[in-house]
């Protein structure tokens, strides 16, 4: 508890340097693209879409809605979520894909960098698991790609945070944002996380991936080790890959982790990792049926959601809490 309140300390201490504090409990009226500004998302059909059942659905999504990790083989919904926007920052998205049936766009491109195969269209993998029509949790959402992520797989910093800024300045609300990357410990960089969400868009993050000397702790990263950030830790059905995935107090619940790949010959991108995804989609469809919620609504409500008890191997200091999409106690 002790360091979580020293992160936000330090976040808001960044924020408040920053001049651009926000006041007020409640999300600014939507606020879209201006003119030509790359990625303008298209104004959606109002209303969150119909309910609906997949059958034969990839198993990281079968199982999204069974309390008890196993497969059905169906995914229901209760809504497509498509008056909701998704801004996927990561790596350029490759928006003609069939998954995303026109709904997906590229906005901004903060690396400076050109093509660099094969690590083009990861973001790819990651918008289908948001909302792609097989691998989706969220059929019909809005989807924005902003580019952070190097030919590396890798960011920075100022990356970060110039992605975040710029959709706390151009998201059409409501609004989810999910970031797979993440950096070390950084104020500044949780302060432009924390500019986002006092915005009104709910940021979803994965909790960081085990460096090369084996550090695992999940609050030494950012934005993950926010407290007011969703943070999502990878799991092996029941089983975290302690190798793969940082955890700690910070991390709200854990997802399916998978590589999958998009599919469809000409349109098969590289595989992903898909965990952050699934959650960011599920937060879409909480948006879709309560658009007007601030994010901290949003994030008690996945929370509630999640299914206790299932992961047979949890950190003592990590909630044993397993990504749900259903109503709290179904």
């Amino acid at each position: 508890m002790r360091t979580r309140r020293r992160i936000r300390a330090q976040a808001l201490a960044a924020l408040l340097c920053s001049g651009l504090v926000v006041s007020g409990t409640g999300p600014p009226a939507a606020v879209g693209v201006m003119g030509n500004a790359a990625g303008a998302a298209k104004q959606v059909t109002s209303g969150p879409g119909s309910p609906g059942t997949q059958t034969d659905p990839p198993r990281a999504l079968d199982v999204l809605d069974q309390r008890d990790l196993q497969p059905s083989g169906t995914f229901s919904w209760r809504t497509t979520a498509r008056n909701v926007h998704a801004y996927v920052l990561g790596d350029k998205i490759a928006t003609t894909h069939t998954t995303f049936g026109g709904r997906a766009v590229n906005g901004p491109d903060f690396t400076g960098n050109p093509s660099c195969s094969p690590y083009d269209n990861w973001g790819t993998g990651l918008a289908s698991a948001v909302g792609g029509t097989r691998h989706g949790v969220a059929k019909e959402v809005q989807i924005v790609g902003v580019r952070v992520m190097a030919c590396a797989v890798t960011t920075t910093p100022q990356r970060l945070i110039q992605g975040l800024d710029w959709v706390s300045a151009n998201a059409v609300r409501p609004a989810v944002a999910v970031l797979n990357v993440t950096v070390g410990a950084d104020p500044a960089v949780d302060a432009a996380a924390l500019r986002l969400i006092h915005s009104g868009v709910t940021l979803v993050t994965d909790s960081g991936t085990v460096d090369l000397t084996g550090d695992q702790d999940s609050t030494k990263v950012s934005p993950a080790r926010l407290p007011e950030a969703i943070t999502v830790g990878r799991s092996w059905g029941a089983i975290i890959e302690s190798s793969v995935t940082r955890t700690g107090p910070n991390v709200d619940l854990f997802a399916w982790f998978s590589t999958m790949a998009v599919g469809g010959g000409s349109d098969e991108y590289a595989p992903t990792l898909n965990s952050v995804g699934l959650a960011a989609g599920a937060a879409a469809l909480i948006l879709s049926e309560q658009p007007a919620w601030i994010p901290a609504q949003v994030h008690r409500a996945l929370v509630d959601n999640a299914t206790p008890g299932l992961i047979r191997n949890p950190p003592r200091d990590t909630p044993n809490l397993m990504l749900h999409v259903g109503l709290a106690g179904s």
